[in-house]
């Protein structure tokens, strides 16, 4: 009986211990907070910030969708594009997207003040003298200004600058801008034949002065169709209002004298204040301000590179 009262007393005693660790460990979870009820709150607050993050990428979506619209898609149909010049005329080409007519001409803008296309160097210092010939095959697009043909790329400066000219009641008349081949050799043969008649010259001498005045075929700068010669008549161009307005003003349009006074020995030319040249309007203020010709600009710009 003893015995037995004593199991049932130790087994009591174990139920006891056994009651007091449940309930420890249960005020345990609770303080760390393993109740279950914060797990469900962080799975919501994880799920929240899911959605938020797909709706942002979303907006996100659109927008680039709405930017590559307004950016490609309109442009190709209206034939603008922000910033850009838009040209009537497009040439596809199969290495280039688009070419335009600007770009085949080598414009790389339009000045401020005069609208004129302005040019590289490769184009605006293209020179053509003793040193520099060019062979019968040489040709140049041309279009007609004034009564004249020039390079292409020149006519809207040359007609600029006729224009304002005649505003300020200058009539500037030409006689001559890009000479072929033949029309060079025609030039030198006539003029070598008149010195040879008039008994002013043997003639190699004849053949050397021929080539002074008005240049050797291939080798002569009114072949590059940026040159145009003005009429005149007289004793002196120089005391015209016609030269004065040109000395004054040719510049702004990107044109100078392509023959100065002192100069012979580098252009191989006499001097003829009736012959402009272009060179682009940097170029043109810049050798005004040096007074070079043509030919020393082109060594001062290469020794400056």
């Amino acid at each position: 009986m003893a015995e037995s009262q004593s199991l049932k007393t130790e087994k009591q005693r174990k139920n006891f211990i056994t009651l007091n660790k449940v309930k420890k460990n249960s005020v345990y979870v609770k303080r760390k907070g393993y109740s279950g009820k914060n797990e469900e709150k962080t799975i919501r607050h994880l799920s929240l910030s899911a959605n938020i993050i797909g709706a942002l990428c979303f907006v996100l979506f659109i927008f680039c969708i709405v930017i590559f619209f307004a950016e490609v898609f309109v442009p190709m149909v209206s034939g603008e594009s922000s910033g850009k010049v838009n040209t009537s005329l497009v040439i596809t080409d199969p290495e280039e997207e688009e070419v335009t007519i600007e770009s085949l001409m080598g414009v790389i803008a339009y000045d401020n003040e005069t609208g004129i296309p302005i040019y590289n160097d490769s184009f605006n210092l293209h020179l053509i003298n003793k040193s520099n010939p060019v062979d019968e095959n040489y040709t140049v697009e041309t279009e007609e200004v004034a009564g004249v043909l020039v390079d292409k790329r020149i006519s809207t400066a040359l007609r600029v600058m006729l224009a304002a000219a005649r505003a300020d009641n200058i009539e500037i008349k030409l006689v001559s801008g890009y000479l072929t081949y033949e029309q060079q050799a025609e030039r030198f043969e006539i003029k070598k034949k008149e010195l040879i008649e008039n008994k002013e010259s043997t003639l190699v001498m004849a053949q050397f002065k021929t080539g002074r005045a008005v240049g050797i075929p291939l080798k002569c700068d009114e072949g590059s169709g940026m040159c145009v010669t003005v009429e005149f008549e007289g004793e002196d161009f120089t005391e015209t209002d016609v030269y004065k307005w040109l000395n004054n003003n040719a510049a702004d349009y990107g044109f100078v004298f392509r023959f100065p006074k002192g100069k012979t020995d580098l252009t191989g030319r006499a001097y003829d204040p009736t012959v402009l040249r272009f060179v682009g309007k940097e170029n043109a203020y810049r050798m005004r301000q040096l007074s070079f010709c043509l030919e020393e600009f082109v060594r001062y710009k290469n020794q400056t590179k």
